[in-house]
């Protein structure tokens, strides 16, 4: 691990002397060309004021000329302006070179004499108005040639300034691009010096290394490097030889447990078909046992079908003639056979009423429910139900309130429907002591019916609301009675209310009673010869 440590450090640093060096070189050549920049800028803003100097001189000229010939004050103001524009260019040049600055302090005598002459000029014209008609005498020619000639003089100086600006500029121009070349020619040969060492010391060394990792990547683990040259590549050499031995003998070993996993292997094969094979016969047996549970199932409902069918006929004879015995016309009875006689009809009927849904309930799990489907006028829906529930809700002392809004007709199974809230009236009645029970009915927004039947009876827990749709299922009333009935009542009506296309649900409050609302399509499901005879 040392060595191994050693050996990187080592080739790391290499690499960082390599680009030390060249980071090095660039950055000297990026400072040449930052102060050549720097140094053209300076030497660009004072040739500027040189030029600017020229053209002040210059424009100086032509307007002492203008003012020889028309002394007037306009030409002495535009004068004045450029002189002082001359002297702002002669005091902008303090950032050059010591030795621009001393030709440049060479032209203020200059600058200065010419406002000195200048100021005789107009001073004379000033003092001898007629010289604005006139034209200049004798005393003033003499002052505009000794102004010409200083501006002869100042122009003489500034062509000096110009020429000694440009040679200094020209020479430490030539000076920047010289030690940028050497510098540029020394990064080369440094590059060039540091990339034939790398490969000398390095690349070579490793493309021997490369061919022979190869060589192992191929499969031949029998490959060695031997000793090789450097002390740094050697041991990168002998990590290598030592990898291909370690890989060897892993080889070996990974082929000794494929052939036992292989082994293995074998073993759970014949375990899985076992195994498939003992699945397959329970599934066999398990499909068996189901078809004889089906089979039961059938017979089963096909026993209590059969039973109800005859159970029927003699509870239909014991209710019949319990009513004809009790409607006198074949004798009259006594008051004690009266009370007999409607207690046996009372039985009959409940009695009855169970076989029914035995009945029912049967044909729902065989799928045997067929609908008769028609228009069905929701009014006279209503009162088919009133009349059901009215009688039952005064023989408790109970209130029955209709409510029947927006009447009108849903295509579906009369019958069917009266047998569902005919169900839910009954449970309405049976457990509610005092108060009141109330049918509803309204269209809804889609065209179908939604009817409601809600009591003020013992009501239930919202949680077990879900239980009493089971088949069977009786929730125990609050008050301690026995519930009457085999508990098929709300699971007949849920099944057919599906049947019918629509849902069924419940609220209740324990004490404060039971709503159960029936939502109904517009149409119903039915067999396509109804629908036909609908249109």
């Amino acid at each position: 691990m040392r060595l191994n440590l050693a050996l990187a450090m080592s080739i790391r640093a290499r690499m960082t002397a390599v680009a030390v060096l060249a980071s090095l070189f660039t950055l000297a050549l990026a400072t040449v060309l930052l102060v050549s920049v720097s140094q053209s800028l300076h030497w660009d803003r004072c040739a500027t004021r040189a030029r600017q100097i020229s053209i002040a001189v210059f424009e100086l000229a032509l307007l002492t000329g203008d003012y020889t010939v028309t002394p007037d004050k306009q030409t002495a103001d535009l004068w004045w302006s450029q002189h002082e524009a001359l002297g702002e260019a002669l005091a902008t040049t303090g950032g050059c070179d010591e030795t621009v600055v001393a030709l440049s302090d060479k032209l203020v005598p200059y600058h200065e004499r010419l406002a000195t002459l200048f100021t005789a000029l107009t001073g004379h014209v000033d003092a001898n108005p007629e010289l604005l008609h006139t034209g200049l005498d004798a005393h003033g020619i003499r002052i505009a040639q000794q102004l010409r000639l200083t501006e002869q003089d100042l122009s003489n100086a500034t062509m000096e300034f110009r020429a000694t600006l440009s040679e200094d500029q020209s020479r430490i121009q030539s000076r920047i691009s010289m030690i940028g070349g050497l510098i540029a020619f020394a990064a080369i040969l440094t590059v060039g010096a540091a990339s034939w060492w790398n490969w000398r010391t390095v690349s070579r060394p490793l493309s021997r290394l490369r061919e022979g990792a190869l060589q192992l990547a191929a499969g031949n683990l029998e490959f060695r490097f031997g000793e090789m040259r450097g002390t740094e590549i050697r041991e990168v050499a002998r990590a290598f030889d030592e990898m291909a031995a370690s890989l060897a003998a892993s080889n070996s070993a990974l082929l000794s447990e494929i052939a036992e996993r292989q082994t293995v292997e074998h073993a759970l094969r014949d375990a899985k078909r076992d195994i498939e094979e003992t699945v397959e016969r329970r599934t066999t047996q398990l499909v068996e046992t189901n078809q004889q549970l089906v089979e039961a199932t059938q017979a089963k409902d096909r026993f209590i079908a059969r039973m109800s069918h005859e159970l029927r006929t003699p509870l239909n004879s014991i209710i019949g003639f319990s009513s004809v015995l009790l409607s006198r016309v074949p004798g009259d009875i006594t008051k004690e056979q009266e009370t007999q006689l409607r207690m046996i009809s009372r039985s009959g009927v409940k009695l009855l009423g169970l076989v029914n849904d035995l009945l029912d309930i049967s044909v729902i799990a065989a799928g045997g429910v067929e609908l008769r489907c028609e228009l069905v006028d929701l009014e006279s829906i209503g009162e088919n139900l009133t009349g059901y529930a009215e009688p039952l809700a005064r023989l408790k002392g109970l209130a029955f309130e209709s409510e029947i809004d927006d009447a009108g007709y849903i295509f579906s199974d009369p019958g069917r429907i009266e047998q569902v809230l005919m169900n839910l009236l009954g449970n309405a009645v049976k457990f509610t002591e005092r108060g009141i029970v109330t049918l509803s009915i309204r269209r809804t927004g889609d065209g179908g019916a939604c009817f409601t039947v809600a009591d003020t009876g013992v009501g239930m827990p919202p949680e077990r609301i879900e239980e009493i749709f089971a088949e069977f299922a009786q929730l125990a009333p609050p008050d301690g009675h026995v519930a009457e009935g085999a508990g098929l009542g709300l699971a007949i009506a849920r099944s057919l209310t599906e049947i019918l296309g629509g849902r069924i649900g419940a609220q209740s409050t324990p004490g404060v009673g039971t709503t159960f609302t029936v939502w109904l399509p517009e149409r119903a499901p039915c067999p396509p010869q109804d629908a036909d005879d609908s249109l």
